[in-house]
């Protein structure tokens, strides 16, 4: 790794600190135009995290998902509207399979792909029961193939981590699956404060991680 990448890439994980920060204040007071400086912010920085990263041309994939979740969180802007959030909602799908296609593309034990995906199908329909009856008929089916796309980015994750891929990878992963239950939580079951306040540094941390693999051989 260059001392300049290394270098961008420290500031840029600072700059997503700092915003992260200014996010949590500003989804405490209800300001809009703080909140959107500093989710644009944040996202930005771990985009360039990952394309500062050495070894984005060996893993291009993880790239596209960093992109797709900075757009995820761009269409999340708009609070409120349905179509955004849905449309959101596709973005961040689109990003786990990146994800996934990644970490394939890395190596997986196909023992531990197995093992962890059969593991998580009890927390998936632990989470579809408890989100089940807050669904319109318009939702059931996106947030179906949502729960089954994170389970599969967290199996894989897990079946790379095993064929030697750095921690980070599965650390990523599994904050990534731990975030969404609270954008659920918010937008399904009960809104609150709360949700961002644990949710929201869950999912840039877990960004960040996955950008960080990038710099890892």
């Amino acid at each position: 790794m260059s001392v300049l990448s290394s270098t961008v890439a420290l500031v840029a994980l600072g700059v997503e600190a700092v915003a992260l920060c200014l996010l949590l204040v500003a989804e405490r007071g209800e300001s809009a135009a703080l909140k959107a400086i500093s989710k644009t912010t944040a996202s930005a920085a771990f985009c360039v995290v990952g394309f500062v990263g050495p070894l984005l041309a060996l893993r291009p994939a993880i790239g596209v998902g960093l992109v797709l979740a900075a757009v995820g969180d761009l269409l999340l802007l708009r609070r409120g509207a349905g179509g955004a959030f849905l449309a959101g909602l596709g973005s961040f799908l689109a990003a786990h399979v990146a994800y996934t296609v990644g970490f394939a593309r890395a190596g997986l034990d196909m023992t531990w792909v197995a093992g962890t995906g059969g593991a998580l199908l009890v927390p998936a329909a632990i989470v579809l029961r408890w989100l089940w009856p807050n669904l319109s008929s318009r939702m059931r089916g996106p947030v179906v193939a949502y729960v089954i796309a994170i389970s599969a980015m967290v199996a894989c994750a897990a079946g790379s981590w095993a064929r030697g891929a750095t921690p980070l990878v599965l650390a990523g992963a599994v904050l990534f699956y731990l975030s969404d239950l609270f954008v659920a939580r918010q937008r399904f079951v009960r809104g609150g404060y709360i949700n961002r306040l644990i949710g929201l540094p869950l999912y840039y941390l877990a960004q960040a991680l996955l950008a960080a693999w990038l710099h890892q051989a």
